[in-house]
């Protein structure tokens, strides 16, 4: 979830783009950096409400952001507007976040449609698997500026990130898949394990079971 938010304030606030600029040495040659776009009261769409996406969620609404969701089904438990549609929420987000299960059912869940819905000012954040998003397609929107950006931690063949992408360094954030990298999240996922090894040779139940 964190770095969900690190991701979208440092592609709408061109973090990455104003540090090569002032490394670069062009603020005292081509003044002030230009404008960029806000993450504050603008309207966030997320793609998948899980455990995460609630994390997402309950980050975005310290920025007093807007905020939607898409899924398979609406959860009864979460008050937020849920859209049935993709396309529909992408069309009234200037964000969209993807922290959903990769898979066949989602191979390309966010495709060309969904990323014109967004628009020129949109921008797509994928934490979620490489295969959710079509690449092809992403690549094409951002360059003929039918998307406005993108931030994308996952690829479908890591750690190859696809070629198309990484020629483009406008409109793009790229990071390598670090989203759960740190060192109080891998020691909890290492947790997790511990607790479900000894409750399995003490015959009680797991504590996070997959059916």
């Amino acid at each position: 979830a964190d770095m969900a938010m690190a991701l979208m304030l440092s592609s709408r606030r061109h973090v990455v783009q104003a540090d090569r600029y002032a490394r670069a040495g062009r603020w005292p040659i081509d003044g002030d950096y230009p404008y960029t776009l806000n993450v504050h009261s603008t309207k966030v769409g997320i793609l998948g409400m899980g455990r995460i996406g609630m994390e997402i969620a309950t980050r975005c609404a310290a920025f007093k952001m807007d905020i939607f969701y898409h899924q398979r089904n609406k959860r009864d438990d979460v008050s937020y507007p849920y859209y049935d549609n993709l396309v529909s929420m992408a069309r009234d987000s200037d964000i969209l976040i993807a922290i959903i299960p990769g898979g066949d059912e989602t191979r390309n869940l966010v495709d060309v449609k969904v990323m014109e819905a967004l628009g020129p000012e949109g921008l797509l954040i994928n934490v979620a698997r490489g295969t959710v998003v079509d690449n092809n397609a992403l690549a094409h929107c951002l360059a003929d500026g039918r998307l406005g950006g993108a931030a994308i931690d996952v690829y479908p063949d890591e750690p190859n990130i696809p070629p198309a992408l990484l020629e483009i360094t406008k409109n793009l954030v790229l990071s390598p898949h670090m989203a759960s990298g740190t060192h109080y999240t891998r020691n909890a996922m290492g947790m997790v394990l511990y607790d479900n090894l000894e409750a399995l040779i003490n015959g009680k139940p797991l504590l996070t079971a997959v059916n």
